[in-house]
């Protein structure tokens, strides 16, 4: 199993990783990217089972990287990722098939969807 985590902060990414040690009990693989543009280049290289994605980064934001994942790989499970968890975010990314919308304010909401997500055959 793979997930990918796409944050510009490094401690961030990290606070992620602690996170799916609590979450997941398989063996799983993770992959780090730091910008939208690389984590668009690494999905197709890595298929990864699911993505957490900071909707906030700079250049090409979650939202647009997601969009373009979305695009090659209609059935990419993205879980966006926000310290700014507003409604309008929130509304934008609904647009959007995307698995869920969690504020980093509340990564404990993380552990049910993920084992959700990634128990489903």
């Amino acid at each position: 199993m793979k997930i990918m985590i796409v944050d510009d902060h490094q401690g961030i990414r990290l606070v992620l990783k602690k996170h799916l040690e609590l979450a997941i009990s398989d063996q799983y693989e993770v992959i780090e990217c730091e910008s939208g543009e690389e984590a668009v280049k690494e999905y197709m290289l890595h298929d990864p089972n699911c993505v957490l994605m900071d909707f906030e980064l700079i250049q090409m934001n979650g939202y647009q990287a997601s969009e373009i994942i979305l695009r090659q790989d209609p059935k990419a499970k993205i879980i966006m990722v926000t310290s700014h968890d507003i409604l309008s975010m929130r509304k934008k990314a609904a647009k959007l098939p995307i698995v869920d919308f969690v504020s980093k304010e509340n990564l404990s909401e993380l552990a049910p969807i993920l084992n959700t997500l990634l128990n489903k055959k």
